[in-house]
């Protein structure tokens, strides 16, 4: 087999592929998350109360969130970091991991887009976790405001 034919059958072949593939959904969380949070939880070693909240990414490839109560009278800035998962979430929501009665805010989903942002953890989790506590996972419902990027 002559090798310009070999490399040719190659390329076509690839590109064959990567034409066959679907169409990816990946988008990164542009928006604004808003929940009304009922219980006490902690992000970042600060510990919000309940209340209205809305999670503010900083933006581009800025691996880092702002969770501020929408009274104005907590707000913490976190480090996430980005995953692409197996299936895209129905719905918006809130990740909560919970160790006795402390919640710590652990991931974010948002309907539609499949990146999804974890939250890095806190001293007092990895304290938790490394005491061997059991930790139980529960979600809870979250709004998400899509914002436009103005291409001029």
């Amino acid at each position: 087999m002559n090798i310009r034919i070999f490399t040719l059958q190659c390329i076509l072949l690839g590109s064959g592929l990567v034409f066959s593939l679907p169409p990816s959904v990946h988008a990164q969380i542009t928006g604004d998350i808003e929940a009304e949070i009922p219980f006490s939880f902690v992000v970042s070693d600060t510990t919000f109360a309940p209340g209205r909240y809305v999670i503010h990414p900083l933006g581009g490839d800025d691996p880092a969130m702002e969770i501020r109560r929408l009274d104005g009278h907590q707000s913490a800035v976190v480090l996430i970091t980005r995953s692409v998962g197996a299936s895209i979430p129905a719905k918006t929501e809130l990740l909560f991991v919970r160790y006795g009665d402390q919640e710590f805010l652990s991931k974010i989903l948002v309907e539609g887009n499949e990146e999804k942002a974890e939250i890095e953890r806190s001293r007092a989790e990895s304290a938790l976790r490394k005491e061997g506590r059991k930790a139980e996972l529960h979600s809870h419902p979250a709004r998400y405001r899509k914002t436009t990027v103005n291409q001029s």
